[in-house]
């Protein structure tokens, strides 16, 4: 025994060694399996429902409130937005807005939709109400979009083109309302509570064939109105400003309107606190196009 374990310690692996007469062959220690490291999860896509101002349908919640499902990891999100609005009986500016979640976890979003439907008090609960309220006019005017999410090996990036695709150019679009923002919309869906955090501005406009109308200017400001036509992503027509005048254009020389620079007008004739220029030129192509939102453009300048 006692040279069995002195053969053991003294002999390295697969030696062959003759120890007190006796002949041995150390025999290597097993090799220890190891399994592979796991690979993470890859996320799933996400789904949005959201309210779709150009479905033509009306919104059961009006104009300034809204309800958003989001479906992400396999959770279901259901987001009521009520947009500030003035405070009743202040002496000062005040306004007030609401914003509550409510989540089924492990619940896609077609089986989180069916519970809503047949239980009241989900809904009742994300909206705050102290009276039962019924789910059922909302979810039929929700439209639902599956975000992909973009495949784990990287592709090349495509060679810049210098202009835009013609299913980009607002000249192509089906005639409609549309908003053109110089944000970054981070979804399909952008609300009017993320535009004011995030500031910019917004030109929104009716289209028949290339003729457009609408409003541009800051988040949450009058702006001037616009008239015209479109060619490719370039608006040219007249804008006409009422109130206090930031800009009066005189001759040939143009002038920004905006802070950015991306309207100009000249040729300004003012009319007791009515401005029109008679020659304006705004191009679009720097703006990204947003859902068309809840407020119908105007369709004539005034």
């Amino acid at each position: 025994m006692l040279k069995q374990q002195l053969l053991k310690y003294l002999m390295p692996a697969g030696a062959v060694t003759t120890f007190l007469g006796i002949t041995a062959l150390a025999i290597a220690p097993a090799q220890t399996q190891t399994n592979p490291p796991a690979q993470p999860a890859r996320p799933q896509p996400t789904t949005t429902c959201a309210f779709d101002a150009n479905s033509g349908a009306q919104n059961p919640l009006g104009m300034r409130a809204f309800v958003t499902i989001r479906e992400s990891d396999g959770n279901t999100t259901f987001v009521y937005e009520q947009f500030p609005s003035p405070v009743s009986g202040s002496r000062t500016a005040v306004t007030i807005a609401q914003r509550r979640e409510l989540t089924f976890f492990n619940t896609r979003v077609a089986a989180a939709r069916q519970l809503m439907l047949s239980d009241p008090t989900y809904y009742t609960t994300l909206l705050g109400s102290d009276t039962p309220e019924d789910f059922a006019p909302v979810n039929a005017v929700l439209t639902c979009q599956a975000n992909a999410l973009p495949s784990p090996t990287p592709s090349p990036s495509p060679s810049p083109s210098p202009s835009p695709s013609p299913t980009a150019l607002i000249s192509n679009l089906p005639d409609g309302n549309y908003r053109y923002w110089t944000g970054r919309p981070s979804g399909a869906i952008v609300s009017d509570e993320q535009l004011l955090q995030n500031g910019g501005i917004l030109f929104g406009f009716h289209k028949q064939g290339n003729q457009v109308t609408g409003n541009y200017g800051q988040i949450d400001n009058v702006g001037i109105c616009l008239s015209g036509q479109v060619n490719e992503n370039t608006f040219t027509g007249i804008a006409v400003e009422q109130g206090d005048a930031s800009v009066i254009s005189t001759g040939d020389r143009f002038a920004p309107w905006d802070a950015a620079g991306l309207l100009r007008v000249r040729r300004g004739v003012q009319t007791g606190d009515r401005i029109q220029y008679n020659s304006a030129i705004l191009n679009l192509r720097s703006f990204n196009r947003i859902n068309a939102g809840n407020r119908e453009p105007i369709t004539r300048c005034p």
